[in-house]
């Protein structure tokens, strides 16, 4: 989940209709990414448990919880949008796939509210569908105290139908871009989300070529993700190897100089 926090502006100028890209660069300088799914997510008197929503197979209500830990009432919205991976790009839609209860609550100080998610009358499709709960903060009505306040948005990932079993790694490829910074693709064929961490791209005699730290981002079931990388064009000849955490658990792939096909969009 991402938790990011905002200066307070109109309400319609969080989200424009039609799709919307989450920005890497803006979640790099004001978002707070959390890997895990037990642990409360929390800033500002407003926390959000658990910080991601899985439906099992057919499975029709879900359900998380805000408190406010602050001394004042807070009140909040929560919306619903399909997410999908466009062209390497993550993208938001608004959808009605999923019903939340109450869409817009008031938590008083030191309480806690429980939201309902209920999918009605859906179906589970052949794969993993990916959803993400915009859950923001609102501004206190007639707030005018001087000075530059802040609210808080989080992201919560959700995720409808996860068929059981064990998920390959995705497919690599590192291409060149026009702007010389090598794109690198994990391209995945299973039928549920890959969440990728801690990752490395090694070359000749162990060398590191390039390291992430933490959460580098999910590749959605039967999609690619790309990632601009601060590295030489000559390094897409040079990988090797690639070091990665899926979903918790650490990855080696052998990863043989890939063939230059074409260049990255």
């Amino acid at each position: 989940m991402d938790a990011i926090s905002t200066p307070r502006t109109p309400l319609a100028a969080w989200m424009r209709p039609g799709f919307a890209r989450i920005g890497q660069t803006l979640i790099a300088l004001i978002a707070l990414c959390i890997v895990g799914a037990a642990t409360p997510a929390q800033a500002a008197g407003l926390s959000v448990a658990p910080i991601s929503v899985q439906f099992a197979p057919n499975e029709a209500v879900q359900g998380l919880w805000l408190s406010n830990s602050d001394n004042r009432a807070l009140r909040a919205q929560i919306r619903v949008f399909a997410w999908t991976q466009d062209n390497g790009e993550d993208r938001l839609e608004p959808s009605t796939a999923l019903v939340v209860s109450p869409p817009m609550l008031s938590v008083a100080a030191g309480q806690r509210q429980f939201v309902r998610l209920v999918r009605p009358g859906g179906r589970d499709a052949p794969r993993e569908q990916s959803y993400r709960l915009l859950i923001d903060e609102l501004p206190e009505a007639g707030a005018g105290r001087p000075g530059l306040s802040f609210v808080m948005r989080y992201s919560v990932p959700v995720f409808i139908g996860t068929p059981a079993g064990a998920v390959a790694p995705p497919q690599w490829s590192l291409t060149p871009a026009t702007d010389g910074a090598p794109r690198l693709q994990a391209h995945n064929h299973a039928a549920r989300r890959l969440q990728l961490s801690e990752l490395e791209i090694v070359g000749a005699q162990d060398q590191v070529l390039y390291r992430q730290a933490g959460l580098l981002g999910y590749v959605l079931a039967g999609s690619h993700r790309q990632w601009p990388l601060p590295l030489p064009a000559t390094a897409v000849n040079q990988a090797r190897e690639i070091r990665v955490r899926i979903d918790g658990e650490r990855v080696v792939q052998a990863w043989p100089a890939p063939a230059v096909v074409g260049t990255a969009r």
